[in-house]
């Protein structure tokens, strides 16, 4: 399913950037909702939100707490 997700939106993971995700937040993103929401979807796109970022999804949330402990080691 991950490599299908990619494979339609014509990325390769090796690619991948905070700038191409699009997901880093200014202090106008947290006064509107809709500047909010669109940063909440890496590249615009919900289906990578659901794979990475949800812990209810098919994985169990894996990969969010895989993220999450990379940025625990990190910030220690």
């Amino acid at each position: 399913m991950r490599s299908q997700v990619f494979e339609d939106l014509n990325i390769n993971t090796y690619d991948l950037s905070v700038d191409m995700l699009d997901v880093h937040a200014d202090r106008n993103t947290f006064h509107r909702f809709d500047k909010f929401n669109a940063k909440y979807n890496p590249v615009g796109e919900s289906s990578l939100r659901e794979i990475y970022l949800k812990t209810d999804n098919y994985v169990r949330g894996k990969y969010f707490a895989a993220i999450l402990k990379v940025i625990n080691v990190i910030l220690s």
